[in-house]
């Protein structure tokens, strides 16, 4: 006995959904999801050309607000390595010149660091930026840890 269309639909729905869990990244969820609209189309009765609309439709259009939020939810996400550096306060364990590398040392690790003025060992620094994996710094001002 076939499969009726309704079937077929959410059979390959279910597959591509669980398949995901097997994929990197999240890409082929949402044809999972166009599929298992189709079934539900098919279920209340659509011909095969809608059925086959809805798929598109529904999946295509998952894909991009999924994109878009994922994106955007990217941007504001967790910072990892020196990136997460930016905006804290650590000390100079080798005095930084302009246009060479010293040390600072900022949550219990060492990085190497530049700055634009002359930062003497000992000296408290915020860091501002990242060239590459090293740290650009500033002078706190008023060289005390805040």
């Amino acid at each position: 006995m076939p499969l009726s269309d309704y079937a077929m639909w959410f059979i390959a729905g279910a597959i591509l959904v669980v398949a995901e869990i097997f994929m990197p990244g999240m890409v082929i969820i949402w044809f999972g999801f166009g599929a298992l609209m189709a079934g539900l189309a098919a279920l209340i009765g659509a011909g095969t050309i809608i059925q086959i609309i809805t798929f598109i439709i529904f999946s295509v259009v998952s894909l991009v607000v999924a994109q878009k939020y994922l994106k955007k939810k990217e941007k504001g996400g967790r910072k990892v390595g020196a990136e997460r550096l930016i905006g804290k306060k650590g000390k100079v364990v080798v005095k930084i010149e302009p246009g060479e590398f010293g040390r600072i040392s900022i949550e219990g690790e060492k990085w190497l660091a530049g700055a634009d003025d002359v930062i003497p060992e000992g000296s408290w620094i915020i860091v501002e930026d990242l060239d590459g994996a090293h740290l650009i710094v500033k002078k706190v001002s008023d060289d005390k840890e805040t």
